[in-house]
């Protein structure tokens, strides 16, 4: 699987789940679920499992359990017990159950998500659990949350409308530099999935 943004939650979302799946990548995403878009402000979950929502991160949730300090300062993380019903159980997705490798790719410069941070959360995760398969981290200095388009696209300006809720939205990262971070990561991309598959 291949997904980028909320497609790269999902991605490793589905293949913790999956015995089908063998490779993941996972482009400017995050390995924590997080509250539902476009949801005028309540806390609904974004993805269902058997009619149940999955567990998620709301960012009061994340204020009070420390995450963004631990994101900061490039510390692992552990949810805090949620209050208020913030959540119900456990954000992070069990990418140790993933079987087969993982391909993490994020700029440093993302403002939808500290991906970098994220990223490397997940890798420390994963070695921790003893994940048996390969994992690989790419991040590209300047670059925004921007990346995953192919590289024979236009990349799109840093800051728009966010398709699904309509607010203003700045991905960050210098279009520029997020452009040559999508011509360099594509190549590794298939190299990654044609060297596991």
């Amino acid at each position: 699987l291949v997904g980028l943004s909320r497609g790269g939650e999902y991605a490793l979302l589905i293949g913790s789940r999956s015995p089908h799946v063998h490779a993941v990548v996972s482009i400017s995403a995050s390995p924590i679920t997080w509250v539902g878009l476009g949801t005028q402000g309540k806390d609904v979950p974004a993805w269902t499992e058997g009619g149940s929502g999955v567990p998620f991160m709301t960012s009061s949730w994340a204020r009070a359990s420390g995450l963004r300090s631990a994101l900061l300062l490039g510390k692992e993380w552990s949810p805090a017990t949620p209050k208020n019903g913030e959540a119900n159980g456990n954000p992070w997705i069990p990418i140790e159950k993933i079987r087969g490798p993982l391909l993490f790719i994020s700029g440093d410069d993302d403002w939808v998500l500290l991906s970098t941070s994220l990223a490397r959360m997940a890798t420390i995760r994963l070695h921790r659990l003893r994940h048996p398969y390969p994992d690989v981290h790419l991040h590209y200095p300047g670059a925004g949350h921007g990346l995953g388009f192919p590289p024979a696209l236009p990349c799109p300006p840093p800051t728009g409308v966010h398709p699904v809720t309509g607010v203003p939205i700045d991905l960050g990262g210098q279009r520029a530099t997020t452009a040559a971070a999508n011509v360099d990561l594509w190549p590794r991309v298939i190299d990654f999935l044609t060297r596991y598959l």
